[in-house]
């Protein structure tokens, strides 16, 4: 007797394969009955296949005044607001605000400093670096580099003794590099100088003001600085060390917790932010275009460094740590590959799907 193509009774083979593919909702598994079995036991939980069409979703961290070209794009091409994924993004400057929201569970994860994650796992926060978003590398884009105004009289890092020089805030990149190049030139680096938080684009209006001695800017920021009128005191090439090893800028980060009960979430959005990394590397001038109407100026993405794989030089970041660790921020040296990254995530996101 030939099965009938289109009756209520399916056989077992079938009833496992309809499970397979709809996650698993089959509201029971058991012997195959009659029709009227269908109903209960054999029907697909109509909630459990509304769950599993749901998008996984994510609350992260951003900050829109700092260089995170590849978030941008993908969030203006609608990436991480689609199908598969939706992303709740909320806007905090500084890492440390980022994480402060992470620990308090209002946020899943961020794009944080490198630095800023480094100091709070040290300080035995439960976050984890999952992936490279930009980074300084020598010969693949520029660098951090200090200024001060034309005429100030400021000719070499030297000459920044007690003086001003800006920062972006406290356990950043740039307050770091800052304290490392004023001890290579013979400058202690909590009373030789004055060091000042400040957002960047308040740092170049005051430098173009002769209101402030010197800061320090990240490439997004001295790139644009009318040359006529500032004085470049060094970038960070200066420094071996800086050279060999690639120092990442902004990691995304996300919290332990969320990594062992959300690791589908985390990697789907990884999935998305390498597409965005794809494109920034491929469409250089329509980035540049996307990350102007963020910054509200004109920016230069050839300038940066973002690998297209995401993945993180942890003998980088090591390097980090082990100058946090000299300069007091942290009290303790910390193993960057036993605490700080986990890139496990990333090279699931990198598999085909």
């Amino acid at each position: 007797m030939k099965r009938r193509q289109h009756g209520p009774e399916l056989t077992r083979r079938e009833l496992l394969r309809w499970g397979a593919l709809t996650g698993g909702a089959l509201a029971g598994v058991g012997g195959l009955g009659p029709a009227g079995d269908l109903a209960g036991r054999w029907a697909p939980s109509l909630e459990g296949l509304a769950r599993a069409a749901e998008p996984l979703k994510v609350r992260m961290g951003y900050a829109r005044i700092w260089t995170m070209p590849g978030i941008f794009v993908g969030i203006k091409k609608g990436w991480f607001d689609g199908p598969k994924l939706k992303v709740a993004w909320t806007d905090l400057a500084a890492s440390m605000k980022q994480i402060e929201a992470i620990v308090a569970g209002d946020l899943d994860g961020g794009i944080l400093t490198a630095t800023g994650t480094t100091i709070a796992v040290a300080r035995g926060l439960k976050v984890r670096a999952v992936a490279d978003h930009n980074s300084y590398k020598h010969g693949a884009g520029e660098a951090i580099a200090w200024y001060t105004w034309a005429g100030s009289g400021i000719k070499t890092p030297k000459d920044l003794r007690g003086k001003q020089i800006a920062i972006s805030s406290y356990g950043s990149s740039l307050d770091l590099k800052t304290r490392v190049l004023l001890a290579d030139h013979g400058i202690d680096p909590k009373t030789g100088a004055q060091l000042i938080e400040m957002p960047m684009p308040t740092a170049v209006k005051s430098i173009l003001a002769r209101r402030l001695d010197a800061s320090a800017f990240p490439p997004a920021f001295w790139i644009g600085l009318p040359k006529d009128r500032v004085h470049k005191l060094a970038d960070q090439w200066y420094r071996e060390d800086y050279r060999k090893h690639t120092t990442p800028n902004f990691v995304i980060v996300f919290s332990q917790e969320f990594l062992r009960t959300q690791r589908a979430a985390a990697v789907e959005f990884l999935r998305v932010y390498l597409r965005a990394a794809g494109f920034v590397n491929d469409h250089p001038d329509e980035t540049n275009q996307i990350w102007a109407e963020w910054a509200k100026a004109p920016r230069e993405i050839r300038h940066l460094y973002i690998p297209r794989d995401g993945r993180l030089d942890v003998s980088g970041i090591q390097l980090l740590a082990d100058q946090l660790h000299q300069f007091g921020y942290i009290n303790r040296k910390v193993s960057v590959k036993d605490e700080v990254v986990d890139m496990s995530v990333l090279e699931e996101a990198l598999r085909p799907a």
